[in-house]
């Protein structure tokens, strides 16, 4: 009688959802959320120039703040089981990736906009 009682509370456990990895897939559509605003803000940063360039700049580096902590208080609890870790880990590692190349791409467009100013500090300082 116990052990058909284990087996009984074996097998449920077994298929109860992990509570663990659907946060991370509402947490990892967040991020997503987040980082296609990202991606707006910084396509009409490009469209922009002078101090409104800036400015979106300053407000995309604050989404990709939010997307970046969003990623790191999402994860796994320490017993999840490994098929729900791993898918959690390939959808962390593509919005990571997708963080990073914004980032790069903010801070290119940011050279690409403070340049000038450099030039003309440089030409006045000789």
């Amino acid at each position: 009688m116990r052990v058909c009682v284990l087996v009984v509370a074996a097998i449920l456990l077994a298929a109860a959802p992990d509570r663990s990895s659907l946060a991370g897939d509402a947490g990892h559509a967040r991020a997503a959320q987040t980082l296609k605003e990202g991606r707006r803000t910084l396509d009409a940063a490009r469209a922009a120039a002078g101090m409104a360039r800036l400015r979106l700049l300053d407000e995309h580096m604050t989404l990709m703040q939010q997307a970046n902590e969003a990623l790191q208080a999402m994860r796994p609890g320490n017993d999840a089981a490994p098929a729900p870790v791993h898918a959690w880990l390939r959808e962390h590692a593509t919005l990571s990736d997708q963080v990073v190349q914004q980032l790069l791409e903010s801070q290119r467009l940011m050279m690409r906009s403070t340049r000038p100013y450099i030039r003309e500090e440089a030409a006045s300082s000789r």
